[in-house]
Parts: structure tokens; sequence; C-alpha cells
């Protein structure tokens, strides 16, 4: 009896790859002559049409498994992704640990562009990564240099699952795909490298298809990474729309201070970053100032809404009410005895008024009634 001993050789972008057990085919039966030449083809088009030919005639074939990881790079290379995941699927029913053809199973998910599959592929290849780095070290000596190589080579597959589900959300098109890798991304590990750089595509998917849940996304997003000024700008705005102003005001008071000392970061010029800090420092001191005032906390408003004002150029919505109630706070404080703010007062609901908006003509009313009441030119 003649028996040909074939070894699956797989492709991968990581190093350290090791090979799947090996395969003794018996060439001298006809499913082991098919095998055989399908071994031997070197056409992938042809070597693709006779081994569907063999698996769809012998499923149950002990080869079979063999031949699924066989073909499954060939598939890939194809761009028969659907046939490459299903080839991992029959391999790891018989070799739950292997950890190679899950990871091309993965690969094969990300040339589809099916976040669903990704997320899919992504979990599976996690697992096994994490059982095998965790797997004791053979009491071998012969065995153990084999045994390192192979916890680090799934240590790296680990970290490319992560690496997969923030580079598919980067790419995708369609926000809740944008969301489901993001949030399968958090959940997985929520202190990946990879979070902080996919947040703000995160907070915009999931304000383009689910805008009810922006705050709660938000806050977990903060409890994550405090220290990420689109998120607290998007938690402050969130708690100031549900009129959480506790809230508001200190998410919005803690982005104004964290970018007053936050360095450029290296993927802005000067230019651009100062535009952008400007931008952000502006929404910043205007949520607070606003929160302030809603609260009736007035030497609080009126610095924060000074603080903005330089900020808001260009946004007449924002500068017209941030100057409307600037005039509103330092009325009141003047009516309170600091009788020097009324001049001010007058002067913010002047600038208001000059603004159309929705406080042109009351700004324009309330400077006439200051100036007659304190007396002002």
């Amino acid at each position: 009896m003649r028996k040909v001993i074939l070894a699956a050789v797989l492709a991968a972008a990581i190093p350290l790859l090791a090979q799947r057990s090996k395969f003794e085919v018996n060439t001298e039966t006809p499913e082991g002559k098919m095998l055989g030449e399908i071994g031997a083809e070197s056409d992938p088009a042809k070597k693709i049409e006779l081994a569907d030919k063999f698996l769809a005639e012998h499923p149950t074939h002990e080869g079979a498994p063999w031949l699924w990881g066989q073909m499954q790079p060939v598939y890939i290379q194809a761009g028969q992704f659907d046939k490459a995941m299903t080839a991992a699927e029959k391999v790891l029913a018989v070799e739950p640990d292997a950890i190679e053809i899950s990871y091309q199973a993965l690969k094969a998910a990300e040339g589809k562009k099916d976040a669903k599959a990704v997320i899919l592929w992504s979990g599976k290849t996690s697992d096994i990564a994490k059982k095998i780095a965790a797997s004791p070290q053979p009491a071998e000596a012969d065995a153990v240099e084999d045994w390192k190589k192979r916890v680090d080579y799934a240590k790296q597959v680990d970290t490319y699952t992560e690496y997969s589900l923030f580079a598919s959300a980067l790419q995708s098109t369609a926000n809740p795909d944008t969301v489901a890798l993001a949030d399968a991304l958090i959940q997985r590990n929520p202190k990946s490298q990879y979070i902080p750089q996919v947040t703000t595509k995160y907070i915009a998917a999931v304000q383009g298809s689910a805008p009810d849940k922006l705050g709660a996304a938000a806050d977990r997003l903060a409890a994550l990474d405090p220290n990420n000024e689109d998120v607290l700008l998007v938690v402050a705005n969130s708690a100031m729309t549900s009129k959480q102003m506790d809230k508001a005001i200190a998410s919005a008071t803690r982005l104004t201070e964290m970018l007053k000392d936050k360095p450029k970061p290296e993927n802005y010029s000067d230019a651009d970053w100062e535009k952008r800090k400007g931008v952000l420092l502006g929404r910043g001191y205007w949520i607070a100032g606003m929160g302030y005032a809603t609260q009736n906390k007035l030497p609080q408003a009126d610095q924060n809404l000074r603080a903005a004002l330089p900020h808001l150029k260009g946004d007449d919505a924002l500068m017209q009410t941030a100057l409307f109630n600037l005039g509103l706070a330092n009325y009141k404080m003047a009516q309170g005895g600091k009788k020097a703010l009324a001049a001010d007062a007058a002067r913010f609901n002047d600038q208001a008024a000059a603004i159309r908006g929705p406080y042109t003509a009351q700004a324009a009313k309330n400077a006439k009634v200051i100036r007659t009441e304190f007396g002002l030119k």
C-alpha cells in the first residue's frame, strides 16, 4: 500500500506561523488518488474545481478536514472568502486549537468586508489564542522551544484580532457596522491600544445611527479614556441636552482644563491643532457657562462665557447665545450691587443685537432698559 504524507502550507502576515498536523493519504484508493491530484495541481482554478468536487462527493472522508485546510489559502487568494470561512469551521470541528486556520478565516472576513464575520472570527481566533497562550509549559525539554514559539505566535495573533476590529471599524462606511465593530473591540479589551484611535469615528457613527444612545456611549468611553477631548465634549453636550447641568459643567470644565496644557498631537500641524483646540475650548467654556447660567451661578457663568467669546468667532448661534446670557448675568450682578457691570451688560446686549438670530430683538430692548435703569449713555 502506497502512502504519501501531505502537509498544509498556510500563508499569514504574522511570523512564526506553526504548521498543522500532517495527513497520510493512501493514493491506491480512488479518494486518495483524487487527493493526490489535488495536492499536485498547480493551477489555482483547477485546484479549486477538483477540491470542490471531492468535498461535495466525500464530505465525511477522513481527509476532508485536511483538504479544507489545504484549500483555505487558495480560496482566499481567489477571493472566495465564504469558502475560506467554511473551511475554518470544518477544520476547527476536528482541530479546535488550529489557530492558523482561524486566523486565516479572520483574514477572509476582512477581505469580504463583512463586519459580522470580522466580529465572529475575531472572537473565535482570540479565544483560541488565549487558550494557547495560557497553556502550561511541557515537561519535555526538547518541546519547550516549540511551545514558546507557539505561545508567542498566539499572543501576536490575539493582538491582531483587536487590530482587525479597529481597522475594520475605520474602513467601514456603514454607521451600524462601525458601532458594532468598535463595541466588540471595547468589550474584548477595554484597555486596547486601538480604542483611542477609533473613538472619533465611533462617536460619529453612534450619532448617525442611534443618537439616543450617544450619551451612554460617550460615558462608556469617558470611563476608559478620561482625557479624550472628543469624548468629554460629547459627554458635556449630552448632559446639557438632558438637563444634567452638574454633569455638563464638570465634563466641560475638565475639557477646558485638560486642553490648556495638552501638547500638540503628532498628526496635527501647529495651525490645525490651534484651530481644533480653539473650537473645543469655545464649546467647553460655552457649555460650562450656560450650565452655570441655568443654575443662576452668575460669577461662574460670566467667567466661562467671557472665556468662550474669543473662540466662538464665526459661529453666530453660539456667539449670540453667549453674549445674550452674558448681558443677562452682568445685569443681574449689577442689580445685586456690582453697578460697574451694568456697562458690560449693555455692551453684551448691543453685540448680541448686532447678530441676526433668535435674541436680536430682545437684546436690543434689554440694552435700552439697562441704559435707562443705570443712567448709561
